[in-house]
C-alpha cells in the first residue's frame, strides 16, 4: 500500500501545530510547575478534544447555561461579537443563537473568547460541562 506523502505531511503540520498550541495554553496557565497544570491541561483537552474544539460541549454549555437575553447580550458587552448582533437580532429560539454564536466564533477564530465569557458568566455551569465528554 502506498503512502500519499502529501497526506502524511498535512497531518503532521496538523500535529505539530496543535502541540505548539498545547505548550502556548500550558505556558498562558504558569507552565508545567503550576499547582494548577493538572486542571488547565483536563480544561484544553475537554474543549480541545482531539485537536479541535468539541462543539457538542460548548453547544450544551450554551442552551443550559444562559437565557436566550443572556446569549444576545454577549452582542453588546462584547467588541468581539458586535458584528453578530444583526445575525441574531430575527432568530426566535435558544438553539438558533446557540448555533449562530458558535459558527460565529468558529470563522472568526474566537471560540477561546466565547468560552471565556462563558466562565466569567455561569462558571458552575462552565465546570460542569468542561469536564463532560
Amino acid at each position: 500500500m502506498a503512502v500519499n506523502n502529501e497526506r502524511v505531511y498535512r497531518k503532521l503540520k496538523e500535529i505539530m501545530t496543535k502541540v505548539a498550541e498545547l505548550y502556548e495554553y500550558i505556558e498562558q496557565e504558569g507552565g508545567l510547575e503550576s499547582e494548577n497544570t493538572e486542571d488547565s491541561y483536563k480544561e484544553y483537552e475537554t474543549i480541545n478534544l482531539k485537536g479541535s474544539p468539541h462543539f457538542g460541549n460548548i453547544s450544551n454549555l450554551l442552551t443550559s447555561g444562559f437565557s436566550e437575553n443572556e446569549l444576545r447580550n454577549i452582542t453588546r458587552y462584547n467588541p468581539k461579537f458586535t458584528g453578530l448582533a444583526p445575525r441574531l437580532a430575527n432568530l426566535q429560539n435558544k438553539s438558533s443563537i446557540v448555533s449562530e454564536l458558535i459558527d460565529y466564533a468558529k470563522e472568526r477564530n474566537i471560540v477561546e473568547e466565547l468560552l471565556g465569557w462563558a466562565k466569567s458568566n455561569n462558571p458552575n455551569m462552565y465546570a460542569q460541562y468542561t469536564y463532560t465528554y
